[in-house]
């Protein structure tokens, strides 16, 4: 079987064979050096019985260009086209007795990565993680790999494995995503959607709550927490001055909430919540940030909050809001432990 397999997201040649192929370039030079690879092979596009493609997780330019050069040669031809995780093949030859850290650059000091046991299996989603929170996120790891140096971790090269990406492709046929539901895998966003996206933002109401919107406020709990928060406890609630909600509001729908109790100097979050399709849209961050500028012009001390250990995604927010992680809370949550993070104001 003859497979054409390109790779537009790493920085070096893969070694082709006559049995599979493969390239790894950028758009200056893709099509050049498949047609030169083809040459050397006395191939052509006709000849090949399947195409293959990284498509992600990587650069945004990188993953567009593979994708969509592979699936031009596939609407050509009428042959298959595969989708292979960047991650997943670094990690086919991963050796560990727990767990590994798979990571690739994702430029602007942060890494995409993913946990991976000894066999293979990957252990958590994709993510992403800023190199200062490497040293953490991958303590629970026994090995760490990663295509550039993280200062205070001791990192192993790819070059250290037997890391194929044509064997990974044979080895792998039945198992990969077709054509069909192919699709680049982005963790960050073009320009034009973070473009898009701050115009959105801009057309967000941040207001403070009202009775009617209880049932809402109750709705998302009920998606949100298996020990959420019922309409009754609301109701309660909001006889209660000292506690509060800030409503992110867009298009007259409720899309995120955070609600805080104040306690004398000090003011704690009880709950943050958005809804499944507004995540990683900046809601929760405005908010916090709104609920920081109440706080100081309520002369508060400080705000408390705590987070699942397991949650990163929310810990990397509060951090980036300036706030800190001062304790562990054991059972903290009905599964696991939380984390206690805090914003000293009177610091700033």
């Amino acid at each position: 079987m003859i497979i054409c397999i390109i790779d537009t997201l790493a920085k070096n040649n893969l070694t082709d064979s006559k049995i599979v192929c493969g390239i790894k370039g950028h758009a200056k030079v893709l099509l050049c050096e498949i047609d030169a690879l083809l040459k050397k092979n006395s191939l052509t596009i006709a000849d090949m019985d399947a195409f293959a493609v990284v498509a992600g997780v990587g650069s945004f330019t990188g993953i567009r260009l593979g994708v969509s050069t592979m699936r031009a040669f596939c609407q050509v031809t009428g042959k298959k086209l595969l989708a292979v995780d960047s991650l997943k093949y670094r990690a086919y030859n991963v050796a560990c007795k727990k767990s590994a850290a798979v990571c690739l650059d994702a430029a602007s000091n942060s890494l995409y990565y993913a946990k991976f046991d000894g066999s293979g299996k990957q252990l958590c989603e994709t993510k992403f993680c800023s190199i200062c929170e490497a040293k953490e996120t991958f303590a629970d790891c026994d090995k760490i790999y990663c295509d550039i140096e993280i200062e205070g971790v001791a990192v192993q090269n790819y070059q250290n494995l037997d890391v194929s990406l044509s064997q990974y492709v044979c080895d792998n046929l039945d198992k990969l995503q077709e054509y069909q539901n192919i699709a680049p895998f982005y963790l960050k966003q073009s320009q034009a959607e973070e473009n898009l996206l701050k115009k959105e933002l801009a057309q967000r109401i941040i207001r403070n709550w009202t009775k009617s919107d209880i049932p809402a406020l109750a709705k998302i709990e009920r998606e949100y927490f298996t020990d959420y928060w019922t309409e009754i406890f609301f109701l309660d609630s909001f006889a209660n001055p000292d506690f509060n909600v800030l409503i992110c509001e867009y298009s007259g729908k409720i899309v995120s909430y955070v609600a805080y109790q104040k306690n004398n100097f000090e003011i704690d979050v009880t709950n943050v919540a958005t809804l499944e399709s507004e995540r990683k849209k900046g809601n929760a961050k405005i908010l916090i940030n709104k609920l920081i500028e109440i706080a100081k012009e309520n002369k508060s001390e400080k705000i408390n909050l705590e987070v699942r250990v397991s949650n990163k995604a929310a810990q990397e927010l509060y951090k980036s809001c300036g706030f800190e992680i001062v304790g562990i809370r054991k059972g903290f949550y009905t599964d696991e432990d939380g984390y206690t993070m805090s914003l000293f104001l009177n610091d700033e």
